[in-house]
């Protein structure tokens, strides 16, 4: 997965983002996304955004043109392209985590109406979380938090 590496490397800044590159690298490997390439270049576009505090491009053109690698005429209204797709790996994050991905500590969601993944991990240490949204975090169990960009 060298290129996808190449591709995460700005996430680095912080322990907790190198454990969630870990599980984006799980995740693209496992049964579900394998032979998915489109599906597993939205993943990795969408978790990039986040990580590196640039949610704010997570919109359909944006995954269309810089994900997807469609046309720059590409039309959301029109094209229900990203919606199907986001809606593809929504399912397979879901069948991901219902089979090998049950045990592990750091979940990835798309929840429905968004494709702003949401990033959960248990145990995590709250003095490593860098909000760089004004959303403040709402679950203040210690034992499960929300990283958010």
């Amino acid at each position: 997965m060298k290129g996808y590496q190449e591709k995460i490397a700005p996430f680095k800044a912080l322990d907790e983002t190198v454990k969630v590159e870990e599980q984006v690298e799980k995740i693209i490997a496992s049964l579900q996304f394998r032979s998915a390439k489109q599906m597993r270049n939205f993943f990795i576009f969408v978790v990039q955004q986040v990580l590196t505090g640039q949610s704010h491009r997570i919109k359909q053109y944006t995954i269309a043109v810089e994900a997807l690698n469609l046309a720059t005429d590409f039309d959301p209204d029109i094209n229900p392209y990203v919606r199907v797709i986001g809606g593809r790996v929504r399912a397979r994050l879901l069948a991901y985590y219902q089979g090998d991905g049950a045990n592990d500590s750091i979940t990835i969601s798309l929840p429905k109406g968004s494709y702003q993944p949401l990033i959960k991990t248990k145990n995590i240490n709250t003095s490593m979380i860098k909000k760089q949204m004004d959303m403040p975090v709402k679950n203040k169990d210690l034992s499960y938090y929300v990283l958010m960009s």
